[in-house]
């Protein structure tokens, strides 16, 4: 996705479709309203060289301009915007939103998706199919990608990578440890390197030489404190 646009929504922060589309007009920047003028007619008077108009009904008056705001269809434009620019909407967390808000969320896009608007949902597993309780039309045009488990070779890039960024030479036994208690959760793979890194007073990268991780570091401590952090002691 890092060669396509496309407008983040954060599903925390939507409480049904007129917070969801004020979030996704925002990010595109356009407006609410916008200032229309039309000419009006006035028998007074007016000083300078004013314009005269002549009305429908044949009376020649002095003519005005008289602006007004009119509001725009917020999510009209954005979705209009997005499929000719060919933009995509994320919502993260979808599954946060209120069922009430994902219904009238998804029946708001199903006209643009058919336009060829393309919209990507993350949720939990276990509510991956939100969208199309919400609108049974929408089968045929949503594809369900679930992300697998993390391998062990994929969680010992993490601290592959940010060990050598900050020049840490960590032991592998110290490493091998940490992935067999990771559960292959990336998330729980960083939060171990990072308590390793606190518990060896590693607060940023050397200039010269390499922080060291004694081989002889308790992780026990570290996993205890960790699993009561996560409500599961």
């Amino acid at each position: 996705m890092k060669d396509r646009q496309y407008v983040w929504v954060d599903g925390g922060r939507v409480d049904g479709g007129d917070s969801f589309w004020r979030l996704v007009t925002s990010e595109l920047n356009i407006p609410v309203q916008k200032e229309t003028s039309n000419t009006a007619q006035s028998e007074i008077g007016l000083e300078g060289s004013v314009p005269l108009v002549m009305t429908a009904n044949g009376s020649l008056l002095h003519s005005t301009t008289v602006a007004n705001l009119v509001n725009i269809d917020g999510m009209n434009s954005a979705t209009t915007s997005m499929v000719s620019n060919n933009i995509m909407i994320v919502i993260d967390d979808f599954h946060y939103i209120s069922e009430a808000g994902r219904n009238e969320i998804v029946r708001n896009l199903k006209g643009p998706v058919f336009n060829g608007l393309k919209v990507i949902l993350l949720s939990a597993n276990h509510r991956v199919f939100d969208a199309i309780r919400a609108e049974g039309e929408l089968t045929g045009r949503f594809i369900s990608v679930i992300i697998p488990p993390w391998s062990k070779e994929d969680l010992l890039k993490i601290p592959a990578k940010g060990f050598d960024a900050l020049k840490v030479e960590c032991p592998d036994n110290v490493i091998q440890t940490m992935c067999e208690e990771a559960q292959s959760n990336p998330m729980l793979m960083q939060r171990y390197c990072w308590e390793v890194c606190l518990e060896s007073e590693i607060e940023k990268t050397k200039f010269v030489g390499h922080h060291r991780v004694g081989r002889d570091i308790d992780l026990n401590p570290i996993l205890k404190r960790i699993s009561v952090d996560a409500g599961l002691p």
